[in-house]
């Protein structure tokens, strides 16, 4: 957990500093995370802002990661791929107008990284081999529902459990 803290307040800083800009990163995984050296204190540097794009409260297309996919971009995603009479792409409160999103779906995959630096596997995966991301995934990131199972998330103080719990929060605004 000590570790995990070390460079969550790195990545931290990392999107702050983005969030300062106004940026939004957009594509915030592991694989974007980049280490300086193998110590356990290493410089943790963000990079791959190819998703990345002003926030400028219109963010609208779903460019993501399945498993650090914030529910907003989904909505997004299924807004967009909105056809009249495919109601069933749809949430019940949707409607075909245009969907936006901001730069707090960085702060979800944010909580996503965190839960699988404290246990060592997502909160949200597909339980079809070979398919990324699957309705009942989906489904799941957009009602917000994971678990903290006890016997990999016993030697983890409530507090690094709050903290995931207050980044994996459906409601944007309340990350």
């Amino acid at each position: 957990e000590k570790q995990a803290a070390h460079y969550t307040r790195q990545i931290c800083r990392a999107i702050e500093r983005c969030h300062s800009l106004n940026v939004a990163h957009r594509d915030i995984k592991p694989e974007n995370l980049l280490l300086k050296d193998n110590s356990p204190i290493a410089l943790v540097k963000l990079s791959d802002f190819g998703f990345a794009k002003i926030d400028d409260g219109n963010l609208m297309t779903p460019h993501f990661t399945p498993y650090y996919v914030a529910p907003q971009v989904l909505e997004a995603e299924k807004r967009q791929n909105y056809k009249p009479g495919a109601s069933c792409l749809m949430s019940k409160h949707a409607s075909p107008s245009p969907y936006t999103y901001d730069k707090s779906c960085d702060l979800w995959s944010l909580g996503v990284i965190i839960y699988i630096l404290l246990c060592g596997y997502p909160p949200f995966y597909s339980e079809v081999p070979n398919k990324q991301i699957t309705k009942s995934m989906r489904r799941r990131i957009m009602g917000g529902q994971y678990e903290f199972p006890k016997d990999d998330w016993k030697g983890v103080s409530e507090a690094a459990k709050d903290l995931v719990r207050h980044l994996l929060v459906v409601d944007a605004s309340k990350r």
